[in-house]
């Protein structure tokens, strides 16, 4: 009885997340927890309940485009649905990095095992956030919600023509992402800038309170940044020494392509027969929002996702793992490849960008020509083999002369 009288209690007193500086300081605390992150954005962007969250899977939100309506299911007979929202869509995205998961997993998974979170869990992870961020009068999923109400009740309605129209991408929701997570990716980007174009070179060693004191930002941020570097190949961490800028290697990227070309070859002969129409339109999706993007930050995730859904249907998790483990090593060569993006040496080589290979895969895919799909697979991985290599030989000569 006491339980109830308790939860009875907190449902009277919890109140909504009322500032922007309250909730800069959850994303803040939540920006290394991509899972956790992802349950807020969507609890406080949609009002929806954690009964209705908790069991989604990852495929609910997996090739949805900014703007498109995403269903999550049926209730009281009437199909519910959200929509991809500007914010959703990065920190979903920023998620599916962090995490890798299967299509089938569920988008909260407990740590224990294959089942999503239960409520008890949520609720206290909740208020922990609360706690930490010293919101007073917040209490569990019952305050996100609130959240969601207290910023749309003085929404001005949309006439019913416009509202029926296609929703646009750019998010209603009042709290829009803020200092700190700008700060994380303006941190991101210039060490990604500097160590490409080899103005911090190979072997230089970073700590985060000499980035921090050189941003003029505390050192969590810097952290987070660290950690996306680290992510995708551009340095090591070294226990209490900071980190270490990786070394490129023709050597190793020669390697790196070689394991690539057998396994996605492999892969792709079975995904041709095996690939769904729901898969094949998610490709289709991906390659125009590829054809949008206009820096590697953006367009790495999408050239990466293309080859996690092209394999997706084949119910083969260690398989698609080990794939995109060597997408993830080749990244940091990628890269190198597009910061030298303008040179002669780029302009050689590159005749047709990626989303000209991925078409021509997918055009294969949709007829079942297996030929026609291993034929522009392999000429897309070795197309950036050859930029690369072209490209690395070409600042070796430079160095040499200096």
């Amino acid at each position: 009885m006491s339980t109830n009288l308790n939860s009875d209690q907190n449902k009277r007193i919890a109140g909504p997340i009322r500032s922007i500086e309250e909730i800069r300081r959850i994303r803040s605390i939540l920006s290394d927890k991509p899972r956790d992150l992802l349950l807020f954005e969507l609890a406080v962007g949609t009002g929806i309940g954690m009964k209705k969250l908790l069991p989604l899977k990852v495929k609910t939100l997996a090739g949805i485009p900014e703007g498109e309506k995403i269903s999550i299911g049926t209730f009281r007979d009437k199909q519910h649905t959200i929509i991809m929202t500007d914010i959703l869509y990065e920190t979903f995205h920023r998620y599916l990095q962090a995490v890798s998961p299967k299509p089938d997993d569920y988008l909260f998974r407990s740590k224990k095992g294959q089942r999503p979170l239960n409520l008890s869990t949520v609720s206290n992870m909740i208020n922990g956030w609360f706690e930490t961020a010293n919101i007073k009068n917040c209490y569990g999923a019952i305050s996100l919600r609130k959240t969601w109400e207290f910023n749309h009740k003085d929404k001005t309605r949309i006439d019913q023509d416009t509202s029926k129209s296609k929703a646009t991408s750019k998010t209603t929701f009042l709290f829009k992402p803020l200092e700190a997570t700008t700060s994380q990716q303006k941190i991101f980007r210039e060490l990604f800038k500097a160590i490409v174009s080899r103005k911090i070179p190979p072997g230089t060693r970073l700590t985060t309170d000499e980035i921090s004191k050189a941003f003029e930002v505390s050192q969590a941020p810097v952290r987070v940044a660290m950690n996306w570097l680290e992510a995708r190949g551009f340095i090591i961490s070294q226990r209490k020494k900071g980190s270490i800028v990786r070394e490129l290697t023709i050597e190793e990227l020669h390697e790196i392509i070689q394991i690539r070309l057998i396994l996605e070859i492999a892969a792709a002969k079975l995904a041709c027969n095996a690939c769904t129409e729901e898969t094949l339109n998610q490709l289709e999706s991906i390659i125009e929002r590829y054809k949008k993007a206009s820096t590697f930050e953006e367009a790495d995730p999408l050239n990466r996702q293309f080859h996690q859904t092209l394999y997706q249907d084949l119910k083969m998790p260690m398989l698609t793992r080990m794939i995109l483990d060597l997408y993830d090593r080749f990244s940091p060569y990628a890269a190198l490849a597009v910061a030298a993006s303008d040179s002669e040496i780029d302009n050689n080589i590159k005749k047709e960008g990626p989303d000209y290979y991925q078409t021509k895969i997918l055009k294969g895919m949709r007829r079942r020509d297996i030929d026609h799909v291993l034929k522009y697979l392999e000429m897309k991985i070795r197309r950036g083999m050859l930029m690369t290599e072209e490209i690395m030989k070409h600042s070796e000569r430079i160095d040499s002369m200096e």
